[in-house]
Order: C-alpha cells, then structure tokens, then sequence
C-alpha cells in the first residue's frame, strides 16, 4: 500500500478555489520518452471542485516541469469547455470526468469529457490540442439518454494504434468497453468482468478509473476508487491483458491507498479517481500517482504520492 501524502499540492483554478478533482497527467519523459512537449514535461487535465459544487467542475489544464508545481499553460483558456450552471427548474448540468491523451500520429493532445444534463442526457466530448497550442473543434463523440444504467462515468482512453483506440468506463457497479477508428467517435460499449482474486475485496464497486497501458507486460493497468455501497472510496488496482481487453483481474489483497487516519488530513474522508504513470526499477515497477481525494471538511485536493506495490 502506498502512503498518503503529507499535504496537498498547490493546483490554480480558474474559480480562485484551488479546489480539484479527477486528474489525469501524461509525463511525457517516462511515457514517451521525451523531456518535453509543448514547452513542458507534464500535462495535467483537471476539474475545480470547490466544496463538491458541480457547478464549477469544467476541464481545464495544467502543465508542470516536475510533477509538484503546477500552473496554467500560456495560450490556453480555462477552462476549455465551459457549463455556467443551471437555475429555477432546469435539470443540472454541467461538465466532468476528463481524461487527456497524447495522440503521437497527429502530435497533439486528446481531451475527453463528460457532460451530464441529469434526466436528460450523457454525452461525451473531445478536443484536441497541438503542440503550438491551436485547439480544434469541440466533437460530440458518444450520447445516451440518462439513467442509472446508462452513465458514462470516468472516461479513460487508450491509443493502441492509429485506427484501434479503446475507452473504458463506469455506470458505479460496472465496468464497460468502447472502441473508435478515429479516437473521436465511439461505437456501442461491451461489458467487462471483474474478477478480484482476494476474495475478500469482492464488495468493492467500481465508481471511477483510470488506464495506462504497460507495453514491456502487454497489458493495461487500472487504478479504480471503489468501495462496498461506493461509501468512503478507496483506490485498488487492476490489469487486463492487451489481448483481452474485455477481462479485468484485481490481482492485490488490498487497497493501493485508503483515507488518511489523521483527524487534520486533507484526504481522511474519500480517495477518488487518482491518475499515475511508472516505470521499471530493479527490476520492479515502481508507481507515480496523483490522487485527488476529500477531506471531511467537504474539500478537495491533489496529492502526490510514489512508491513500489510488488
């Protein structure tokens, strides 16, 4: 298991909150090999959050040099998409769960979201992003009218190749898969199973996820936050192999990261949807993650943590 970090990280938002949630990065050192794109190791996609208001929570980004100290790229809005919330009767609406992407083939970024209009519809949206920071236009890529069944939570999506791309998401207790030629339209979803080889972790729903694709293994890894009746979400691990996608094994005995214990801690209430990269030392895998998690003071926050899960 790893440890919780000691403090938050400092994350700039365009509400003045500094309030996150539901990050995904791309180190492009350790995932590309390169000591930057864009002027910038690390990007990071990123929603506010202030006191879980979903009426803030739309993407933005951040960039960074070293993975701790963030700021807002020059030349780019935030946020990137933007719903001002909803009054009187309207159903709400508003925008979450964004997922980045590095599309080598077209040197650019991919950055996925969810809007949700409650009772009316999800819908998942994407733009991209190239290195002299011009953004195309915004493309409507997957719709379903709303329901419990139906929700498109935690959008996380791999490139395999030019014409093979794959997205993985929740509806709270179940895990689906889509795939795409283009990476911007999606086809209709397939469920996933869940095997949990400790037993005593089968209670555990999965509510959000993230992917990273491990070519040395030949498989996707999955850092999920879940738990029994989805209270007081804790981060647990999985993989699938890149020849079956469809089949997902938690493979640990317990939990990647649970609440802080310390009354004081910024993260002693839930750990959510943490996004991580790695990389291969002695031999061992050894994990970089960023962890968005709330206090029991109702806030929420960026930690850092790293470490060996072997």
């Amino acid at each position: 298991m790893l440890l919780n970090a000691p403090a938050y990280l400092c994350t700039p938002t365009y509400d003045g909150s500094g309030q996150v949630v539901h990050p995904s990065i791309i180190d492009f050192w350790l995932e590309y090999g390169l000591s930057s794109w864009g002027g910038y190791r690390f990007w990071m996609a990123i929603t506010p959050y202030p006191n879980g208001d979903d009426a803030y929570e739309n993407p933005g980004l951040l960039v960074s040099q070293d993975g701790i100290n963030w700021s807002f790229p020059f030349g780019i809005p935030n946020p990137l998409d933007i719903k001002l919330g909803t009054c009187c009767s309207e159903p709400a609406n508003y925008n979450s769960d964004p997922d980045l992407i590095f599309d080598p083939f077209h040197q650019c970024l991919v950055l996925y979201w969810r809007e949700t209009k409650v009772n009316v519809f999800e819908q998942i949206w994407s733009i991209r992003i190239n290195e002299k920071r011009f953004i195309g236009p915004k493309i409507l890529g997957l719709s379903e009218p709303f329901s419990a069944e139906t929700l498109i939570m935690s959008p996380s999506v791999w490139r395999k190749g030019e014409a093979e791309w794959f997205m993985w998401t929740c509806n709270g207790y179940r895990i689906f898969l889509y795939t795409s030629n283009d990476g911007l339209t999606w086809g209709s979803r397939t469920e996933c199973s869940l095997d949990f080889k400790n037993k005593t972790m089968e209670e555990n729903l999965p509510w959000h996820l993230s992917v990273k694709p491990n070519y040395l293994k030949q498989r996707l890894e999955f850092f999920i936050c879940g738990s029994p009746n989805q209270q007081k979400t804790r981060l647990w691990y999985a993989q699938a192999s890149m020849h079956d996608l469809r089949n997902i094994i938690a493979l640990l005995d317990g939990y990647v990261l649970v609440p802080s214990q310390n009354p004081l801690g910024w993260d002693n209430d839930m750990i959510y949807r943490s996004a991580f990269t790695f990389e291969n030392i002695g031999g061992l895998h050894y994990y970089h993650v960023w962890y968005s998690a709330q206090s029991r003071e109702g806030k929420w926050h960026l930690g850092y943590t790293e470490g060996y899960m072997e």
